[in-house]
């Protein structure tokens, strides 16, 4: 469908649901909404649907212009709004499916009502105000709400979908339909503080909870997520169309009940075991579900889980199901006590149950994956299952145990005929391939993230193997994170010293200087970065005090320019930058 055929779609969906006789579901709007998005965010169609003010019947003025909402269909749609606000203490509300309003308290004391329409002006609803139940108490002089029909008082008679029913009431001039409330966008009865922690899954466990959990009051079709603080709200202003310091999280969202069956323990490379909860199949979002991983051994213990508890299962649009809450068990909890790879006694340590093992094969086959991974060293064709044959071999075993590196070159540690005959000639052949093709590619940094110590990133390594090397130290570095990165440092020199054919890329060099961007560039973000790396220039996410310079792009967040003033950091525009590099690249003498 094409963009001319979304906003046809779309104006007509809106007239028809203004005029009280809606023709779609607000599932299918949302659809059709994502999609006109995705081509054209800025289309005035997709802003302000409550009603159409070209039906002139009781066109009223706003006193001030109503915003619309941002909004989410994906997790990874949150991210933006995260990056910008997920610093500060956050709000989450629920998103109500209902019909968008604003009272006004007039000069004689009367509430005036009008629907929000365009967000500049609306329909006056003021004749239904008795048909509206209301605390004056939570109202100020003037205030959004949401005119909504609480599910305890929901018929099925009343229709398919409850916004497209309650707008439809307002929208008419009969009052012979059941009172709604009047529930308040801010301050409203249902409120969580949230203060983000980097992690999007936990995240959207928390959303999937509260949505289920706010469902059950009231009709809601996503849950807000709002800036709490009223002075940032003012900095962040609105892009015209809607508020730069809300969004609406709003997936198509199911949630079914089922049974667990069993539950699996899987031990990671660092040890932890982490439980996976198997449940009787159900359906949902489109696909058959079975099983969700659970968080931990004290998430299992805290919700109950046990086999033949009851469950209730949600699913937000692509991502994985998550298990919301336990409805009934009568059975003690299934937590283990020793690892199911090893045997060997498990330990608590936090939220986690810990195996310690020194013979632990799960671990070693994790840390062998990882390492040769297409994130780390990029060997092809060896993947989990060769490396738990591969490790069952007593001499590969000690090999690998000791030197998880030695596949990288099995000639200087003697197993090159051993992997032959366990990998079978045709595999041993291809991965020997892919070990000539990867040698001279693949950087210390890289080989060290690989090793899979502790807190050990990139970014950290960099900093660090930089440092002692003589350059500056640019950012704060954790203790624990120092000794790990020495481990490696020591892994990598004793490989040096063994490997005769395996080659490391050059060494990286220091940078000359460390940037942050705000706001749009002309290049892709990621091809700005890797551009600037060639030039010694070091990406930061954030405006700190080790910061050379901040890039000023289109629209730059208010935050990082204001940070950049107050630790005295320069603001330089992207043409000013490429300039200088340009300026400097002219100056280098020619050596024809």
């Amino acid at each position: 469908m094409n963009k001319e055929e979304l906003i046809q779609k779309l104006f007509l969906a809106n007239r028809t649901h203004a005029s009280g006789f809606p023709i779609m579901t607000d599932t299918e709007y949302d659809v059709l909404w994502s999609h006109l998005y995705a081509i054209d965010p800025h289309s005035p169609i997709l802003y302000h649907t409550a009603n159409d003010p070209s039906l002139d019947i009781n066109i009223e003025p706003h006193l001030y212009t109503i915003m619309g909402t941002q909004k989410a269909f994906n997790m990874e749609q949150l991210r933006p709004f995260l990056t910008r606000f997920g610093h500060t203490e956050l709000i989450l509300q629920p998103k109500y499916d209902g019909c968008a309003a604003v009272f006004y308290r007039q000069d004689n004391g009367e509430w005036k009502i009008l629907l929000e329409g365009d967000g500049k002006s609306g329909r006056n609803i003021s004749c239904h105000y008795d048909r509206i139940t209301f605390r004056p108490a939570e109202f100020s002089n003037m205030a959004s709400v949401e005119l909504i029909l609480p599910v305890k008082d929901w018929k099925d008679s009343y229709g398919a979908n409850p916004r497209n029913v309650v707008s439809g009431w307002m929208n008419r001039k009969e009052t012979d339909f059941p009172s709604v409330e009047a529930v308040p966008h801010n301050n409203g009865r249902f409120e969580e503080t949230y203060k983000f922690n980097g992690d999007m899954d936990s995240l959207n466990e928390l959303l999937l909870s509260f949505h289920y959990k706010w469902s059950k009051i009231y009709p809601i079709d996503g849950v807000m997520i709002k800036v709490k603080d009223e002075e940032l709200r003012l900095r962040s202003g609105d892009n015209g169309s809607v508020s730069n310091w809300s969004i609406a999280w709003k997936p198509p969202i199911q949630v079914k009940e089922t049974t667990v069956t069993s539950i699996e323990w899987n031990v990671s490379r660092l040890g932890k075991v982490i439980p996976t909860v198997i449940y009787a199949p159900i359906e949902l979002c489109q696909t058959t579900n079975t099983r969700a991983t659970g968080n931990n051994a004290q998430w299992i213990s805290d919700m109950n889980i046990c086999i033949g508890a009851k469950i209730i299962v949600g699913k937000a649009g692509e991502i994985i199901p998550k298990i919301i809450s336990v409805k009934e068990h009568n059975l003690p909890n299934n937590l283990i006590i020793d690892c199911p790879m090893c045997g060997e006694h498990l330990e608590v340590v936090g939220k986690h149950l810990v195996c310690s093992g020194p013979d632990c094969f799960s671990q070693m086959v994790h840390k062998l994956e990882y390492f040769y991974s297409d994130n780390a060293m990029f060997i092809k064709h060896i993947g989990k299952a060769l490396f738990r044959k591969l490790i069952r071999n007593p001499l590969l075993y000690k090999v690998l145990k000791t030197h998880i590196y030695a596949l990288l070159e099995p000639e200087a540690f003697c197993i090159d005929a051993i992997l032959e005959i366990e990998m079978g000639a045709g595999v041993y052949n291809q991965y020997k391939n892919s070990l000539s093709n990867a040698s001279g590619k693949r950087s210390l940094i890289v080989f060290m993230v690989g090793l899979g110590y502790p807190g050990l990133a990139e970014k950290n390594i960099l900093t660090l193997y930089h440092y002692i090397n003589g350059a500056g130290i640019k950012r704060t570095v954790r203790k624990e994170v120092i000794t790990s990165f020495m481990k490696a440092y020591n892994d990598y020199h004793t490989a040096l010293g063994i490997f005769k054919i395996f080659k490391f890329a050059p060494d990286p060099k220091p940078p000359v200087n460390i940037y942050c961007i705000t706001g749009t560039v002309s290049l892709d973000r990621a091809d700005m970065i890797q551009y600037l790396e060639k030039y010694q220039c070091g990406y930061s996410k954030s405006v700190t005090k080790y910061l050379d310079f901040l890039i000023i792009g289109d629209n730059p967040g208010k935050r990082k320019i204001e940070d950049a003033i107050r630790l005295n950091v320069p603001q330089i525009t992207e043409d000013e930058i490429i300039n200088y590099i340009n300026k400097d690249e002219e100056d280098e003498p020619s050596h024809d």
